[in-house]
């Protein structure tokens, strides 16, 4: 994992998947020039553990579902989406402009 304290996520991420290397994510901020999608998915981190998922919806309009993160022991990220199963987020990198990730169901 990237050697980055959790001030360095708080911001909104959103999937950059013409980046995607294979088994990871890679996430720009929100505010970076992507092309044209059909949807991004999004992850927001707030200081105090709040977190925003964004992305399409069952019927392809941008939907959001809030939850929680936190920083685990192992220095993996717990999110816990509302209604949804816990995921963990392994971070391999962390830069002002790009964040890359691995996402994967809890154990």
């Amino acid at each position: 994992m990237a050697e980055a304290g959790p001030d360095a996520l708080l911001r909104r991420w959103t999937h950059s998947h013409e980046e995607a290397p294979a088994g990871l994510m890679v996430l720009r901020p929100s505010t970076w020039p992507f092309p044209p999608s059909r949807g991004r998915r999004s992850y927001e981190f707030d200081a105090g553990g709040k977190l925003t998922l964004g992305g399409p919806g069952p019927t392809d309009r941008y939907a959001e579902n809030m939850g929680r993160w936190r920083t685990l022991p192992n220095g993996q990220i717990e999110l816990v989406p509302a209604g949804r199963p816990a995921l963990r987020m392994t971070i391999f990198e962390v830069e002002d402009d790009k964040l890359v990730v691995r996402i994967e169901a809890q154990p």
